[in-house]
């Protein structure tokens, strides 16, 4: 029987120098895992572009580490009889903290190898307005995850931070966090989860965690490249952009932003200290905004602006004409937005994420806004996601940590020592 290899010897082998063939060629055997959920040694090696025992020498090792599980199959190949062997990610491998932060969801998620959320913690009382108590909650909350499922540190990969803001309101550098809307300023996010939790801590928006999950649905590009739009729809907006294929690294643009493309006949003075923008009337701050019309003697700060919209949200799911018409209206007018944008990004995809983006009525504005401008953009380009915060925060980790160039297996001499 192998030997099972700890994490934390796959971290200190991180250190080690090694090709960036090998390096690559163990990202694309687990990749494809992850995306064939079980695939034979004759199938990985087709996908990978390995030989047979090239294949072997990394199975081996990812076996060896407890990362990869191997079964009998059910094909029997040859007049002996001989099963197929059949070969995929064991989700008790390892796992990732996917870290919620936005004025609508607070959660710590505890996320296995596959990208399933195992538990999550609900915050819902966390005051971002006090952000070094609130982190300090946050890694209480890891801790309790890891004593009540009793789970070793050397398992765990990384977390990742995943931020819920608009376009252009925060800025991370050095591993500090400023956001105007979350009322932060030189917060270190990272630092102080790392020193307490002791596992590497990355930090992503919303939009750029969503879009890599929405991606990972696709078939990727053969030939050439193709350009993916995500956009976040919540009381703000927030933007990712992505080329996959060809020359492209894929990295997500941290400059692409839709949030304040102007549009013609809207003046409400936006966060920006423009008038105008997007965001102010094409996304739940523009739905928030009618409702004040109706009643002329509320005035709303960012804070009660966002229990307002899920108090709308909540209205127009349950049938309230009045409310579902709101968000059909501005649904039109996001329509005017992406349209502008989608011509001069010229994406081949684009995503439409958040509570805002699934709302039935504001879906149908969309849709029909873009027909109304007759816009070149098609139904068949455009979805609407539902994915699950935590799990976009969870597989972002994954990919950083588990699914990333940097995961490196090999160093023979400890693997032999181990297995000997």
């Amino acid at each position: 029987m192998i030997a099972q290899l700890p994490i934390s010897e796959i971290q200190h082998y991180e250190r080690r120098p090694v090709t960036e063939i090998r390096k690559n060629n163990i990202r694309n055997i687990l990749v494809s895992l992850r995306k064939g959920k079980t695939l034979s040694r004759q199938e990985l090696c087709e996908k990978c572009e390995l030989t047979g025992a090239g294949l072997s020498r990394n199975i081996h090792k990812l076996i060896n580490a407890g990362l990869l599980i191997e079964e009998p199959g059910s094909i029997i190949l040859g007049r002996l009889g001989r099963r197929r062997s059949c070969l995929s990610i064991n989700p008790n491998g390892a796992y990732v903290f996917g870290i919620t932060i936005a004025h609508n969801r607070k959660s710590v998620a505890l996320v296995n190898a596959i990208g399933t959320v195992i538990v999550e913690h609900e915050l819902t009382e966390l005051d971002l307005t006090k952000p070094l108590v609130a982190l300090a909650t946050i890694i209480q909350s890891i801790e309790d995850i890891l004593t009540e499922k009793k789970l070793n540190i050397n398992r765990i990969l990384g977390a990742s931070v995943m931020l819920g803001i608009s376009d252009g309101s925060v800025v991370i550098s050095a591993n500090k966090v400023t956001s105007t809307l979350l009322e932060w300023a030189d917060v270190p996010v990272v630092d102080l989860i790392q020193s307490r939790v002791k596992i590497p801590v990355c930090t992503v928006s919303r939009a750029g965690a969503l879009i890599q999950v929405e991606i990972e649905k696709l078939a990727r590009p053969a030939f050439g490249q193709k350009k993916y739009l995500l956009i976040n729809c919540g009381l703000g907006l927030g933007t990712a952009f992505q080329i996959i294929g060809g020359a492209s690294r894929d990295d997500i643009s941290p400059q692409v932003q839709i949030s304040h493309v102007l549009i013609e006949g809207n003046n409400a003075i936006c966060d920006c200290g423009k008038r105008g923008c997007l965001e102010q009337t094409g996304a739940g701050a523009g739905v928030v905004r009618c409702l004040e019309r109706i009643d002329q003697n509320k005035r709303l700060n960012f804070h009660s602006a966002n229990v307002s919209l899920e108090k709308a949200l909540a209205a127009a799911n349950a049938g309230d004409l009045e409310v579902s018409n709101i968000f059909y209206d501005v649904g039109k007018r996001f329509a005017v937005g992406i349209d502008t944008a989608c011509s001069v990004l010229l994406p081949d995809h684009i995503f439409i994420a958040g509570e805002v983006g699934r709302q039935k009525d504001y879906v149908k504005g969309i849709f029909a806004g873009l027909k109304e401008i007759n816009s070149a953009l098609t139904n068949e380009e455009i979805s609407i996601c539902d994915t699950r915060s935590s799990q976009a925060s969870g597989v972002f980790a994954l990919n950083e940590f588990l699914f990333s160039d940097d995961l490196n297996l090999y160093d023979r001499e400890i693997l032999d020592k181990r297995a000997s």
